[in-house]
């Protein structure tokens, strides 16, 4: 909670008093207010894709085969859940992917679920996830 009078949030774990950078969860120097993509944000040490809303972080999971990302994991907290957390999510990562120009394999259900839902996602696929996702109902 804010001290009476004050604009400043209160620091926490992941931001700073003015605002400023904290550590690798802090989204752009503040926590997003909104589930967008734009505020998701990359760990590469963790191999996380990370969107924080209200103090709580959803995250995806992933592995890199090759010059693929493989998406093993995607959780959004339970007080986030039923606000399109995970979907902003995924499609911040997606949109991350084609941004460095690799590929896709979604062994994560839910991103593989995002992924039948948006054609336009169709063409990051790698070449060893389409045999899969056309078999499991992804576009022929």
């Amino acid at each position: 909670m804010t001290p009476q009078g004050s604009d400043t949030p209160p620091a926490t774990p992941d931001t700073t008093p003015d605002g400023g950078q904290g550590d690798e969860h802090t989204i752009r120097g503040a926590q997003a207010a909104e589930a967008t993509p734009d505020a998701v944000r990359h760990d590469a040490a963790a191999r996380r894709y990370l969107l924080e809303i209200e103090g709580h972080t959803a995250f995806a999971e992933y592995r890199r085969v090759g010059e693929a990302v493989m998406f093993t994991h995607t959780e959004v907290p339970p007080a986030l859940e039923g606000r399109g957390v995970g979907g902003a999510l995924v499609a911040g990562a997606i949109d991350r992917v084609r941004r460095d120009g690799r590929q896709i394999i979604p062994l994560c259900p839910f991103v593989l679920a995002y992924m039948r839902r948006h054609p336009d996602t169709h063409d990051l696929l790698a070449p060893v996830a389409r045999a899969t996702f056309h078999a499991a109902g992804g576009p022929a």
